[in-house]
Protein backbone atom coordinates (compact mmCIF):
# COMPACT_ATOMS: atom_id res chain seq x y z
CA UNK A 1 0.00 0.00 0.00
CA UNK A 2 1.23 3.55 -0.87
CA UNK A 3 0.47 6.59 0.67
CA UNK A 4 -0.23 9.71 -0.83
CA UNK A 5 0.21 12.83 1.44
CA UNK A 6 -0.82 16.88 0.34
CA UNK A 7 0.32 18.35 3.79
CA UNK A 8 -1.40 21.42 5.35
CA UNK A 9 -2.72 23.37 2.01
CA UNK A 10 -3.48 26.64 2.84
CA UNK A 11 -6.62 28.26 1.82
CA UNK A 12 -8.67 31.40 2.45
CA UNK A 13 -12.05 30.42 2.52
CA UNK A 14 -15.84 31.18 4.17
CA UNK A 15 -16.02 28.64 6.71
CA UNK A 16 -18.05 28.31 10.27
CA UNK A 17 -21.31 28.19 11.56
CA UNK A 18 -20.33 31.38 14.18
CA UNK A 19 -21.76 34.99 12.59
CA UNK A 20 -18.37 36.60 12.49
CA UNK A 21 -16.89 33.43 10.26
CA UNK A 22 -19.30 34.77 7.59
CA UNK A 23 -17.39 38.28 7.58
CA UNK A 24 -14.80 37.50 6.28
CA UNK A 25 -12.35 34.43 4.09
CA UNK A 26 -10.47 32.99 7.35
CA UNK A 27 -7.74 30.73 6.86
CA UNK A 28 -7.75 26.81 6.27
CA UNK A 29 -5.32 23.93 6.05
CA UNK A 30 -6.29 20.41 4.55
CA UNK A 31 -4.25 17.92 4.30
CA UNK A 32 -4.79 14.39 2.49
CA UNK A 33 -3.65 11.27 3.10
CA UNK A 34 -4.58 8.94 0.05
CA UNK A 35 -3.97 5.19 0.24
CA UNK A 36 -3.46 3.48 -3.26
CA UNK A 37 -2.29 -0.47 -3.76
CA UNK A 38 1.23 -0.27 -4.47
CA UNK A 39 0.80 -2.26 -7.58
CA UNK A 40 -0.14 0.97 -9.56
CA UNK A 41 3.85 2.13 -9.00
CA UNK A 42 5.31 -1.23 -10.15
CA UNK A 43 3.11 -1.20 -12.93
CA UNK A 44 4.19 2.47 -13.84
CA UNK A 45 1.71 4.47 -13.93
CA UNK A 46 1.03 6.87 -11.25
CA UNK A 47 -2.01 8.35 -8.84
CA UNK A 48 -2.49 11.88 -8.99
CA UNK A 49 -2.81 13.91 -6.02
CA UNK A 50 -2.76 17.56 -8.46
CA UNK A 51 -6.94 17.33 -9.38
CA UNK A 52 -7.48 17.12 -5.53
CA UNK A 53 -6.18 19.94 -5.00
CA UNK A 54 -7.15 21.80 -8.19
CA UNK A 55 -10.60 20.97 -6.49
CA UNK A 56 -9.96 21.98 -3.03
CA UNK A 57 -8.44 25.59 -4.87
CA UNK A 58 -11.56 25.92 -6.58
CA UNK A 59 -13.76 25.64 -3.58
CA UNK A 60 -12.20 28.18 -1.59
CA UNK A 61 -11.74 30.49 -4.56
CA UNK A 62 -15.88 30.46 -5.35
CA UNK A 63 -16.47 31.76 -2.32
CA UNK A 64 -19.48 29.56 -1.96
CA UNK A 65 -19.91 29.57 2.13
CA UNK A 66 -19.56 26.15 3.71
CA UNK A 67 -20.97 26.23 7.81
CA UNK A 68 -19.09 23.11 8.93
CA UNK A 69 -15.25 21.96 8.21
CA UNK A 70 -16.62 18.29 8.86
CA UNK A 71 -18.44 19.32 4.97
CA UNK A 72 -15.43 20.54 3.40
CA UNK A 73 -13.42 17.21 4.55
CA UNK A 74 -16.69 15.23 3.26
CA UNK A 75 -16.68 16.72 0.14
CA UNK A 76 -12.99 16.29 -0.15
CA UNK A 77 -12.99 13.11 0.39
CA UNK A 78 -15.81 12.19 -1.65
CA UNK A 79 -13.98 13.50 -4.61
CA UNK A 80 -10.65 11.82 -4.09
CA UNK A 81 -12.81 8.30 -4.11
CA UNK A 82 -14.06 9.20 -7.79
CA UNK A 83 -10.51 7.78 -8.46
CA UNK A 84 -11.49 3.95 -8.38
CA UNK A 85 -7.61 3.35 -7.97
CA UNK A 86 -7.95 4.84 -4.44
CA UNK A 87 -8.37 2.37 -1.55
CA UNK A 88 -9.36 5.12 1.82
CA UNK A 89 -8.24 8.56 1.98
CA UNK A 90 -7.84 10.53 5.32
CA UNK A 91 -8.85 14.36 5.19
CA UNK A 92 -7.99 16.57 7.82
CA UNK A 93 -8.95 20.49 8.02
CA UNK A 94 -7.84 22.96 10.56
CA UNK A 95 -8.91 26.21 11.42
CA UNK A 96 -5.53 28.18 12.98
CA UNK A 97 -6.71 30.88 14.27
CA UNK A 98 -9.88 30.49 16.25
CA UNK A 99 -8.18 30.35 19.37
CA UNK A 100 -5.34 32.31 20.15
CA UNK A 101 -3.40 29.76 22.57
CA UNK A 102 -3.91 26.76 20.25
CA UNK A 103 -2.18 25.80 17.05
CA UNK A 104 -5.05 25.03 15.41
CA UNK A 105 -8.69 23.25 15.57
CA UNK A 106 -9.79 20.93 13.45
CA UNK A 107 -11.02 17.38 12.15
CA UNK A 108 -9.84 13.98 10.53
CA UNK A 109 -12.49 12.12 8.60
CA UNK A 110 -11.39 8.86 7.28
CA UNK A 111 -13.43 7.43 4.16
CA UNK A 112 -13.18 3.91 2.10
CA UNK A 113 -14.69 2.97 -0.67
CA UNK A 114 -17.63 1.82 0.87
CA UNK A 115 -18.53 5.14 2.03
CA UNK A 116 -19.58 6.11 -1.21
Amino acid sequence: MDEIFVKNLRLAMSIGVEPFEREWRQPVQVSLLIRVSSAIRRSGAYYSYAPAVEHLREIASSGEHIDLIETLAEIAGRRVLEDTRVDSVEVSVAKPDIFHDAEAVGITILMTRDDL
